[in-house]
């Protein structure tokens, strides 16, 4: 039998919306179904109340008024000068009795982000989230940032056209050349490239019509310098915290690497490899011999290093923060800005990738360094689960966007 109490987790949630109105369809439902989309889903009851106690109550709609309501909202959910982009399907618009009542429930999924911006009125501008105080209208750079994720292209795959390959650090780049030639075949085509070629190849540059090389985004984000990577990324920054001398997570760090630090390159490559040893010393490894050799891996490590490529490779570098890394002594944080790609459950499920960044998970996956099939999250929660830690935390959140992932590296005690 259907049940309001059914609700309380989207309620906590903040993943549903009643209307009371058993008249007509209320203007704000359309606000609501822009807000949905365009954050992680929810339900809409039209035809309900909630009393002072926060608790669901029907509102005495009957079935002829319930059938009107369906067939007002279809009309106008199917007008494109007042919602863009209708989602929805039969099954997720149902009408439900409740006793001697009926109620009309729209069960709204999050966009994929190839349809993101969903707004109303016909115009961009009139596009929402939802919060914790409700819905609220989408700022320009929310809107902007949906827009650049839509792109089927990857953002960090078009070519500077205003810059050459005199900004690309050479010493970072030899260094990725030599780990290319240690991973790959002395007979690889692309080991005897001379630098140009080579970065083609890989996607950190392109050839223009009349023949000039011109790095791509992401070979800037990847072997550039700070200064230069800001021209075109002005809110670019990077941040690795060591809290672990320290008591509490809002305690000043005792160690610190960023990205302005002016004594390194400040791009992405030298960043994982000034952190990554860092992040996984603390993570206890059983002894194990590989021939004549301790075998200092495990899956837990790699699951921290997969963290780290996801993170570099997830930002949104246009984003108003800038990814920091915190480190403490039982857990590590990885925030970047920008909202998850896909539904966190998604995720979780493993078997598709969406990465912000293509190019640069590519360019990286070059060198042995992160998962390409969508393997990336089932790997860190199944390392954690083998090696008996407490189960990662990840979620996003809006204005300014950014996604955050946690993982502990303390292991459960032991029942």
């Amino acid at each position: 039998m259907f049940d309001l109490n059914q609700f309380e987790k989207l309620k906590e949630n903040n993943q549903l919306e009643v209307k009371q109105s058993v008249q007509g369809i209320p203007n704000s439902i359309w606000e609501t179904y822009s807000a949905f989309c365009n954050s992680h889903g929810g339900t809409i009851l039209l035809g309900v109340g909630e009393d002072q106690h926060k608790s669901l109550f029907t509102c005495g709609l009957n079935e002829n008024q319930a059938n009107n309501l369906l067939k007002s909202f279809w009309d106008t959910v199917n007008n494109q000068n007042k919602v863009n982009v209708n989602l929805l399907s039969d099954k997720d618009v149902q009408i439900h009795q409740i006793n001697n009542d009926y109620i009309v429930a729209i069960n709204v999924h999050q966009a994929d982000k190839a349809f993101k911006p969903i707004y109303i009125n016909n115009n961009p501008l009139f596009a929402y989230r939802r919060n914790h105080e409700g819905d609220y209208r989408c700022t320009k750079l929310e809107i902007q940032a949906m827009l650049r994720d839509q792109d089927e292209q990857s953002n960090d795959s078009y070519m500077i056209e205003d810059m050459d390959l005199s900004v690309i650090n050479q010493d970072t780049l030899a260094k990725y050349r030599t780990g290319y030639n240690q991973y790959h075949k002395e007979d690889h085509p692309f080991v005897k490239d001379d630098n140009e070629n080579f970065l083609i190849h890989i996607g950190a540059a392109k050839r223009d019509k009349n023949g000039v090389v011109h790095p791509t985004k992401a070979g800037l984000l990847m072997f550039g310098n700070f200064y230069d990577i800001t021209n075109v990324y002005p809110n670019y920054f990077l941040d690795y915290q060591d809290h672990r001398n320290l008591e509490g997570d809002d305690m000043r760090w005792s160690f610190r690497i960023t990205s302005t630090n002016g004594d390194w390159s400040g791009n992405l490559y030298d960043f994982y490899y000034r952190i990554a040893f860092k992040l996984t010393e603390d993570i206890a490894v059983p002894f194990k011999m590989n021939g004549m050799f301790r075998d200092d891996s495990s899956p837990m490590k790699k699951a921290v290093r997969e963290a780290l490529c996801n993170t570099l490779s997830n930002a949104d570098y246009y984003g108003e923060l800038g990814l920091v890394i915190k480190q403490y002594h039982d857990k590590l944080v990885f925030s970047n800005p920008g909202i998850l790609a896909m539904p966190i459950e998604q995720i979780m499920l493993g078997g598709e990738s969406k990465a912000r960044n293509k190019t640069i998970l590519n360019i990286f996956s070059f060198v042995n360094i992160g998962e390409r099939a969508g393997s990336g999250y089932p790997l860190i929660l199944n390392a954690t689960k083998e090696g008996n830690y407490p189960t990662p935390e990840v979620y996003d959140k809006f204005n300014p966007d950014v996604t955050k992932l946690t993982i502990f590296i303390k292991k459960l005690s032991k029942k």
